[in-house]
C-alpha cells in the first residue's frame, strides 16, 4: 500500500435534496496546451472500478442523476446530484474511481483528445462571439482564464507523456477535497476508502467537522452560472474561499509546485490558436460492451430503487434552441452536421431503447472521437437522440438502420 495524505471531506449543511457533491482539485494552468481540459474528460472514460468508456453517458441517460465537470484556470471540479441518497454514494464512488485511475491507453488519450475535445472546441470555435470573448481576456491580460481548455490549434500537439504527468500530479487523494450538502459522511468515506484501497492507497478520508458557516470571503462560484444548479454554486463557492483563509493549501501555492510544461504564460498570436489543428482519422468502435456503472445500481442486492420509470432527460437547451437548423438522418449530406433520429414515443420502444442505452455500441459516435456530444431525449410523442458536431455524419446511414431495427 502507498501511504499518501488522504482526500478531505467535508459537509456544507444545505437543502435535504437534491443531494449534492462536488470533487475539487487544484489542477493550475500554466499555457494554452488543455491538458486540465484532457485529464477532465479522461476521468469519464474508464477506471478499474468502471472500464466501459460509455458508462457516464449510459448512466446519465437512464437514471436520475446529473453529473458534470468544469475545468477552470486554477482547479477542477466535478459534481453529482441527484435526488435519491443510495444513488449519490454510487455517484460519488464512480468519479472517485475516475479521480484516481492512471491507466489510460494511448488510445484513449488520442479519442478524447484529437478527437472529442477538438470537436468540441471546433463546436464553440466556430461562433463569433466566443472568438471575441477569447480576444477580450487575452486584451485584459487574462491568460490563464481564456486558455483554460485549450484550442484545436493546440491541444492536438499536447504530447501523451505530459498529459500523464498531469493527472499523476493532481490527481492524488491528498490534492482531492469533497464538499457534500447532505448524506452520510462516515458511509462515504468508507465507499472512497475501498476506492483507493483498490488503487493502492492505504490512508483513509479525513473527516472534517460539518460547517455551519462560510468564510467571510465566501461568495456562490458564478462561473458557467447557466450550467449549474445554485448548489452546485454554493459549494464550489464555499471551497474557493476556503483555499482563500488557508494560504498554506492556497490556489497559488499549488501552482508555485506545479510541473513546469511550457515556459511562462504570456501573450499568443490570436489566430494561432485556431489554426494547424487537424482532428484524427480514429477509426469506429464497435464493441459490444454494457454499462456497468447502470448494471450495479440497479442490481438486486443494491438498496437504490427506482420508484417510477424514469423518464430520459430533456433536451439540451443548445438542441431546442437550433431544432430548426438540425437535419434528420434522411437528410444528412455534409459532416460537422447536427443532426437526429426520431422515434414515436411507445412503451415498448422505451423499453427497447433502454436496452440499447446499455451497450456501447450505441455510444460508438462519442466514445470513438467523431462527435462532440449526443445523447437522448423526450420531445412530446417522440423519443429524440441527437448528435452535436459530428465529424462523420454524412456516413451514419448503416448505424441509423441498426437503430431502427433495434427499435422496431
Amino acid at each position: 500500500m502507498s501511504p499518501s495524505p488522504a482526500t478531505v471531506i467535508r459537509k456544507c449543511s444545505g437543502p435535504a435534496a437534491p443531494f449534492t457533491g462536488v470533487f475539487a482539485l487544484p489542477t493550475p494552468v500554466n499555457d494554452a496546451s488543455g491538458v486540465a481540459h484532457v485529464c477532465e474528460h479522461l476521468v469519464f472514460r474508464r477506471s478499474l472500478h468502471f472500464p466501459e468508456a460509455h458508462n457516464l453517458f449510459a448512466a446519465l441517460a437512464l437514471l436520475p442523476l446529473r453529473i458534470n465537470a468544469s475545468t477552470q484556470e486554477e482547479m477542477t471540479f466535478y459534481f453529482v446530484e441527484t435526488d435519491h441518497e443510495a444513488l449519490f454514494y454510487h455517484a460519488l464512488s464512480f468519479l472517485y474511481s475516475g479521480l484516481l485511475n492512471q491507466q489510460y491507453s494511448d488510445d484513449d488519450i488520442r479519442r478524447e483528445k484529437n478527437g472529442v475535445i477538438f470537436q468540441e472546441l471546433d463546436f464553440y470555435e466556430q461562433k463569433a462571439p466566443y472568438r471575441q470573448h477569447v480576444a477580450s481576456l487575452l486584451e485584459e491580460g487574462k491568460y490563464g482564464e481564456a486558455f483554460t481548455g485549450g484550442f484545436t490549434g493546440t491541444v492536438p500537439k499536447l504530447m501523451t507523456e505530459v498529459i500523464r504527468q498531469f493527472k499523476s500530479r493532481y490527481y492524488r487523494p491528498d490534492n482531492i477535497a469533497l464538499l457534500i450538502n447532505n448524506g452520510d459522511t462516515g458511509n462515504i468515506a468508507d465507499k472512497l476508502n475501498t476506492v483507493a484501497g483498490d488503487y493502492g492507497y492505504s490512508v483513509p478520508c479525513q473527516i472534517k467537522p460539518e460547517s455551519l458557516s462560510v468564510p467571510s470571503e465566501f461568495t456562490p462560484d458564478n462561473s458557467d452560472s447557466d450550467k449549474h444548479s445554485e448548489e452546485v454554486k454554493r459549494l464550489t463557492g464555499y471551497y474557493k474561499a476556503t483555499l482563500e483563509v488557508q494560504n498554506n493549501v492556497s490556489v497559488n501555492a499549488a501552482k508555485s509546485s506545479a510541473i513546469k510544461f511550457a515556459a511562462p504564460t504570456e501573450k499568443p498570436d490570436f489566430e494561432a490558436l485556431f489554426r494547424g489543428g487537424k482532428p484524427a482519422l480514429l477509426p469506429p468502435l464497435n464493441s459490444d460492451e454494457t454499462a456497468s456503472l447502470v448494471t450495479t445500481v440497479l442490481s438486486p442486492h443494491q438498496t437504490f430503487h427506482q420508484s417510477t420509470s424514469n423518464d430520459y432527460p430533456p433536451l439540451p437547451r443548445y438542441v431546442l434552441a437550433q431544432w430548426s437548423s438540425l437535419v434528420s438522418f434522411e437528410q444528412i449530406k455534409a459532416a460537422n452536421n447536427d443532426w437526429y433520429i426520431a422515434f414515436p414515443f411507445s412503451d415498448s420502444r422505451k423499453t427497447a431503447l433502454d436496452k440499447v442505452l446499455m451497450q456501447s455500441r450505441f455510444w460508438s459516435p462519442r466514445i470513438s472521437g467523431h462527435c462532440y456530444a449526443m445523447g437522448t431525449g423526450r420531445a412530446g410523442d417522440m423519443l429524440v437522440c441527437y448528435f452535436i458536431n459530428d465529424r462523420l455524419a454524412d456516413s451514419r446511414m448503416e448505424y441509423c438502420h441498426w437503430l431502427i431495427t433495434a427499435l422496431k
